[in-house]
């Protein structure tokens, strides 16, 4: 009989949201924890992102001058955050590796146009998900996340700094996970050229033709900053996040950026595939509206018997057959188990010295947990600089555990219109009548 897994694998560690039930954006085997810039605080979150590293060598900041021509240490994906109605929620990017949108993604858009064209007739239901100030009642929009990873630095009323000495002492390795304002926040920034934007050709390389600068290389990045923004009453503008970069550089010896570093095809969780998606959305929401959306798409098949035909009984055409519990967590076809990713580009680091930067102290080396993955099991030398790579609490002492996981609201976006998957549904939804 096969062994259970160890303690450290069952439960949450506080480094991240890894591990909480519904959560699924980073794949098991890694020692990153997954956070997101705080929000609920309004305070800030400081963060120094690494660049990538493959094939012996670090990638560069910019690929070419033109607009959010990025190197890979940004990526960006559609994701749904808590997404459902009651007790089960769900967080996880709803594409492909080759950037296919899932069904999640379809079933927000009909249900938001049934909403915004047919206020009058459309089920109770739906105008609360898609209306209500209450995010418990609140169905979550799909949006297009950014993804950094590095070091973090502070996350709201959490500072991972040592008061006794004065020291910064972050927690890494992180992927930090960019709601849509603080991704559009740090790419508008990234994009905008030096004297006032100016035609980028006339400067010397891809970095100094920003204004941002160097914000990612080992010897001369900078810590970016995440600042919530809640607009005053009466305001045309949106809440969001603020995104400014620190004038001071924060240098990382550049095996610690080696070692935080993992590709996004082995860290990011790019598996969960149509069935999983229908089988979650299921149980987040109902099935008569899994039913209305999907019972004449190409997933009709896939939708579990219970599922097809409710929405024709909900809505009297049929004999009324009892809809399973809304509560009842719908069973996915048996896929045979993934075997965990393993990072191709983790291997230990040479332990060294670090550099003294003057500023940040790299003794004490944390590499984190982040919920499934393994325990730390490397550990960099002593160094004499101002910053030491582990966690702290605010208040100075020394812990194991240095906050406890934060609680995600998702950032409020204004409604897009969603006419297109309206009308493709109206369509499938006619052919199915007149047959």
């Amino acid at each position: 009989m096969p062994r259970r897994k160890p303690y450290n694998e069952q439960v949450n560690d506080g480094n991240g949201l890894d591990g909480v039930p519904g959560f699924e954006v980073r794949n098991p085997g890694f020692k990153h924890g997954t956070n997101f810039p705080d929000w609920k605080d309004g305070l800030d979150t400081i963060f120094r992102v690494v660049p990538e590293y493959r094939d012996g060598q670090f990638g560069p900041q910019r690929l070419g001058p033109d607009e959010n021509n990025f190197g890979y240490w940004l990526q960006s994906a559609m994701m749904v955050r808590q997404f459902g109605i009651g007790a089960e929620r769900f967080t996880f990017i709803c594409e492909d590796l080759d950037g296919n949108e899932g069904p999640i993604v379809r079933l927000y858009a009909v249900i938001a146009a049934e909403v915004k064209n047919n206020p009058g007739t459309c089920p109770r239901e739906w105008m609360i998900w898609i209306k209500s100030d209450d995010f418990k009642q609140k169905l979550s929009k799909p949006q297009r996340c950014g993804f950094v990873q590095g070091l973090l630095y502070q996350q709201g009323k959490y500072v991972y700094k040592n008061e006794r000495t004065g020291k910064w002492k972050p927690h890494f390795p992180v992927l930090l996970v960019l709601p849509a304002s603080a991704r559009w926040g740090l790419s508008n920034l990234m994009n905008e050229t030096v004297d006032g934007g100016g035609p980028p050709e006339k400067r010397e390389d891809l970095v100094s033709r920003f204004k941002a600068g160097d914000l990612i290389s080992p010897e001369g990045g900078h810590k970016v900053v995440f600042r919530p923004f809640q607009p005053p009453k009466g305001s045309n503008e949106k809440p969001g996040y603020r995104v400014s970069v620190e004038e001071q550089p924060e240098p990382i010896p550049a095996e610690i950026c080696q070692s935080i570093w993992a590709p996004w095809e082995d860290l990011l969780n790019f598996d969960i595939d149509v069935e999983k998606q229908l089988n979650y959305a299921t149980r987040a929401t109902n099935p008569w509206t899994m039913d209305y959306v999907f019972g004449n798409s190409e997933f009709a098949h896939l939708l579990p018997d219970g599922v097809r035909g409710s929405w024709d009984r909900k809505c009297g055409r049929v004999s009324a057959v009892p809809d399973p519990a809304p509560s009842q967590p719908v069973q996915a076809p048996q896929q045979p188990p993934n075997p965990p990713k393993t990072p191709q580009s983790t291997a230990p680091p040479p332990q060294a010295q670090p550099t003294d930067t003057g500023t940040t102290d790299f003794s004490g080396t944390d590499f984190g947990g982040g919920g499934d993955g393994p325990p730390p099991d490397e550990q960099f030398d002593p160094g004499s600089g101002a910053t030491e790579f582990g966690s702290a609490p605010a208040d100075g002492s020394q812990s194991e555990n240095p906050g406890p996981v934060q609680t995600e609201v998702p950032v409020p976006e204004s409604e897009a219109s969603q006419d297109s998957a309206m009308d493709e549904l109206r369509r499938a939804r006619g052919e199915k009548q007149q047959q």
